[in-house]
Order: structure tokens, then sequence, then C-alpha cells
């Protein structure tokens, strides 16, 4: 088959795809292109027409889900025999031609600015295999473990814990589980449920959502331009605060030292806590790395919290907390019959493949991997959007907020942004009460985006939203 030759038209309200999909439907309907054919290889139609692989694939899955083509393993795409009433005469009228255009199914979902998914084509999978086969060998991989993780991993843990982000803390202060959410309902079991607790507002709703079934009242504490307002929490009745000081979740800023220094005076005072999630903490990219609360106090009722599902994969399920000594009696005496809920072999892989230096690798890739494609995003909506919307938080994690200039709510954004093939996602959910004035803010994660799909959501962004 030879490769189409067709006029593109980059400033068209139709992007390049969805232009490239509809000439090829036409030249199936008019027979010009017979049943059975083979289309060119999406790498050579890429080539021949100078533009992403991406954009063509895009093309060649819609064209997939609608079957009109086929894909055969080995061999390529080949065009599928239509009923007879879908073929057109070989000259379309300009009404025919609009008609195909408009009665077009809405493309499916080809891009997915998802928070939180990693990038699975980093992961050393070879490396983990190996180490895996190698540990099944251990009888320890078949049991239960030890109620706080196995001790292996938490040794690991702390070495790595002290070196990456400040942290001052023993093997046995650490304790493991199958997730962030795990750990915070074993510390819902141990902590006075009389309590008020503060959060970050807006903050972490799957954090809140927990403390709230488990029956403690939830107190908002606004934001101010670098974090947490003090002045505001010591106003307050609460007694606890959930907090991402590092890189709060999702406005993207860090909390300066002074009023680090002032949160741990606020939780010495009287008798109070503080829950310190360092969810993404190790991607920082144009800025020092902040070393973590509990690092600037070792002694102070700091509970530290990180998690596996960011840095490796979410699949694994392994989180972490450290514990202050002083709870450690209380942890102690109310979860000891409680049984490890992370996979025993899962968390001695992980402590060989942290020992061996696997896993520090992993991290310098995939934080120079994010931080190009942070790049690009920034980039990307710079030329696109930069007039029209304003990039919050910093250059850390795996997520930016994008506020847009427009009177049109959030759910219709989201709504026309999935029509072009793109998901985006909603901020207001994190807040307890969204201000009426509060312009649309959209969350877009890039951790799992191709690098060559990031300009191409962009654009289709634009086209949804200002076209």
């Amino acid at each position: 088959m030879y490769e189409f030759t067709l006029k593109l038209e980059p400033t068209a309200q139709q992007p390049i795809y969805q232009q490239i999909y509809h000439y090829i439907i036409q030249e199936i309907r008019c027979l010009r292109i017979e049943p059975n054919s083979k289309l060119p290889s999406i790498r050579r139609l890429s080539q021949h027409l100078a533009i992403s692989r991406t954009t063509v694939e895009w093309a060649y899955h819609q064209l997939l889900a609608e079957g009109y083509i086929e894909s055969r393993p080995k061999s390529g795409f080949y065009t599928k025999e239509l009923p007879f009433d879908s073929i057109h005469p070989p000259h379309l009228s300009q009404q025919e031609e609009e008609i195909i255009t408009v009665t077009a199914p809405t493309p499916q979902t080809l891009i997915d600015f998802r928070y939180g998914a990693t990038d699975i084509r980093h992961f050393p999978v070879k490396e983990w295999r190996q180490i895996t086969n190698l540990i099944l060998q251990d009888p320890r991989s078949f049991h239960y473990g030890h109620p706080q993780g196995e001790i292996s991993l938490r040794t690991e843990l702390s070495k790595y814990l002290y070196f990456s982000r400040g942290v001052v803390c023993e093997p046995e202060q650490i304790v493991i589980g199958s997730g962030t959410q795990t750990l915070l309902s074993f510390l819902c079991q141990f902590i006075n449920k009389e309590k008020h607790v503060g959060f970050e507002e807006p903050g972490y709703d799957g954090a809140r959502a927990l403390f709230h079934n488990h029956g403690f009242k939830i107190i908002p504490i606004t934001l101010d331009e670098e974090g947490i307002s003090i002045s505001q929490l010591n106003e307050s009745s609460c007694s606890i605060v959930y907090i991402t000081p590092s890189h709060q979740f999702p406005m993207g800023m860090t909390l300066p030292i002074t009023q680090r220094l002032q949160l741990i005076q606020w939780a010495l005072e009287k008798d109070r806590l503080i829950i310190e999630d360092d969810y993404d903490g190790e991607f920082r990219y144009n800025e020092l790395p902040i070393p973590a609360l509990q690092g600037l106090m070792p002694d102070a009722p700091i509970i530290y919290m990180g998690t596996f599902s960011k840095s490796l994969l979410p699949g694994i399920r392994i989180s972490y907390m450290v514990l202050p000594k002083a709870l450690l009696p209380s942890y102690q005496n109310m979860c000891h019959l409680y049984e490890q809920t992370a996979s025993t072999w899962h968390q001695l892989t992980l402590s060989e493949f942290m020992r061996t230096g696997y896993f520090e690798r992993h991290i310098r890739r995939m934080r120079k991997a994010n931080q190009k494609k942070y790049s690009l995003v920034i980039k990307e909506i710079d030329h696109w959007m930069k007039d029209r919307s304003r990039i919050l938080g910093s250059a850390a994690g795996m997520h930016i907020l994008l506020e847009l200039d427009d009177q049109r709510s959030e759910t219709k954004l989201i709504e026309l942004a999935k029509k072009q093939g793109v998901n985006v996602y909603p901020t207001s959910r994190y807040w307890i009460k969204v201000l009426p004035s509060h312009r649309p803010t959209i969350l877009l994660g890039y951790s799992n985006i191709k690098e060559e799909d990031i300009p191409v959501g962009i654009e289709c962004l634009y086209r949804a939203w200002f076209e």
C-alpha cells in the first residue's frame, strides 16, 4: 500500500489525527481504498506526513475501534469489508462530506492526564524479576511476616529516609502497610476520637474521608501563598493536623522553614500531633530538595508518612509511617494482634532492591524523566494558553494545576476535553467548601504520559476550550 498524500491543516479547528481519520473513512467508503487493503505502518505514514507517530496512532486506533480496519498480528492494519449501504459513490457532495464529519462518533480517550500513575516503561522489570526469583527461594517469603513489616526493609528504609529526606529514625519506629489509607486507619484506632483534625483547604480528600469515617471532626484550615495558615490553626480547636508541607497537595507550594518551626511549636505547646504526608518528596526539579519536617526535630510529635506508589509502582502496595518513640507503646498495645497487610515477598524483594542500589538508580531515572515531562508541559501550555491560564505549584511532584480565565464550570471544561479524546481532572473534590468566586482549576498529571503525547494533548485542550 502506498502512503497517503493529503493536505493537512495544522491551524484548522479539527485536530490533525481527526483529519487523517476522516480522510481514510472517505477513501474506504468511496472504494479508493479497497477491502482487505493493507494500510501504511504508523511509522511510515508519520514519516511521510512529517507528523508524530502518536498522531497517526490516534487516527488508526479510532478507525480500529469503529470497525473500519483490523489489526493482524505481525502483519499490520487492514481495511475491513463494509456493508453495501456504508459505501458512498466516488465523488461525495459537500453536504455528504459534512454529514460524515458531523456524525463521526466522539473519539475514545487517547491521552489521560491522570495524577499518580507512574510510567511503567521506566520500571526495571528485569532486575525486579531477578530479585523476586531469589526471594521466592527464601521460606520467609511465604509467611505472614512481622506485624510492623520485615526488618530488612525497615532497616533499608531508615537509611534511605535519612539520606534522601533528612528523616531521623530507627527501624523499630517504622510501620509498613499496604497503602497510606491502611496505615491511617491504624492510626485512627489509637488516637483519641474526641480530638479535632485540621486539614489543609484544599487538601487530600482520601485521608480526610478516612478520618471522617472513623468519627473525627474535620476542621478546614485555609492556605495562604506559602501553605497552611499557622495563625488560623492556632485559633482553631484542632489538636491534630494532617499536612503535606514539602509539596502541598494539590496546590503545590512548599512550606517555608519559618512556618515549619511555628508548626512544630504549635504541636509542642499542648500535646498536639502533626501527621506529615511526604507523598512525592523524591521529585523536585529546579529547586534544592526540602528536608522533611520530622528531621527538624525527631523527638517532636510528628508522624511521618510516605509511599512507594509514586516512586516505584502503585500495584506493589507498600507504604510506611515513622512513629515518634512516645507513640510506639500505644501503637503496639492496640495493633499487636494485627497481621501485616503488605505482601511479605514484595517487602523482601524491595529491601534487596534498595540494598543493591537499584532503587536509587531508578529514582534518578524517574526524576530525570519527570523533569523533562514537566518542562514540556509548561512549554506547551505557554505556547497555546499563555494569556488564558495560570500554572499553579512549584517545579516538583507529578502534577500541575491549570487555572483558567474562563466562566464555564470545571465539569463543562472536563466534558469538552473528553470530546477531544483527552482526560483531565477536577480540583473541586479537594475542597470542603468551594468558594463561589473560585476560577475553574484543572489538575494535569504528567508522569504516566509519553513525551510525544504531551504536545498533542495540550493542543487538543486548547482546541476543546478556546476554539
